[in-house]
């Protein structure tokens, strides 16, 4: 793996840390991906969280329940991606339109000093059907559907999924191609997310992965 330590990173914009070159790459690819197929995109980063249980129980879960934490993202995603579809066929219906909105993502598994893993996440979606995060309790808003797809990838109901989702201040960014302020949207959307390629605090291991995204 080849990691660098500086302030930019391909003429990008990124945090002061060390960093996982490929996985600079790949974020790269899951925004210009996203930008190519909607002009005018919406990125949401938040986090999820496990919830605090005693070991012996956690491990009994994935034992009997199935509960195997590498499938966690892939199910939340699966969920998500569900919900999305659902939403847009409603809206299309109500807007009489014809809108599309595959969803892009980014995520990274982390424990640093707590006792769970926890997940940083970026999703990108089309600006023309989401125009904001919207509220927990707004039924078709992304972020009462991001917490009911946690809930459900946790098989927890939604106000047990609202508890482990947390929104940072300033989590919603919109990057515009046809814009003036296009390469600044860009650049301020990369150096954000560019914290999830960042070395320190991936618990890298061969039986969970620690990175993943919506591209291939």
């Amino acid at each position: 793996m080849s990691y660098l330590i500086k302030k930019q990173w391909n003429k990008r914009s990124v945090v002061n840390e060390d960093f996982n070159n490929s996985y600079l790459n790949s974020i790269e690819k899951v925004i210009d991906k996203s930008i190519d197929q909607y002009p005018r995109i919406l990125a949401i980063r938040f986090d999820l969280r496990l919830p605090k249980v005693n070991y012996v129980d956690f491990l009994d879960r994935d034992l009997h329940d199935g509960f195997n934490r590498d499938r966690l993202i892939p199910r939340f995603i699966d969920s998500l991606k569900s919900k999305i579809k659902y939403d847009v066929r409603r809206k299309n219906k109500r807007w009489k339109g014809n809108y599309k909105c595959d969803l892009h993502y980014v995520w990274c598994r982390e424990q640093d000093k707590s006792d769970n893993e926890h997940y940083h996440v970026m999703i990108i979606v089309n600006k023309d059907v989401y125009r904001s995060i919207g509220e927990y309790h707004h039924d078709g808003s992304l972020a009462s559907m991001i917490v009911s797809a946690w809930g459900s990838s946790l098989s927890l109901d939604y106000n047990q999924g609202k508890s482990l989702v947390y929104f940072p201040n300033n989590c919603a960014y919109v990057v515009n191609y046809h814009d003036s302020k296009y390469e600044e949207q860009y650049d301020d959307l990369f150096r954000r997310v560019s914290y999830l390629a960042k070395t320190r605090t991936k618990n890298i291991n061969r039986y969970y992965r620690s990175f993943g995204c919506s591209c291939r």
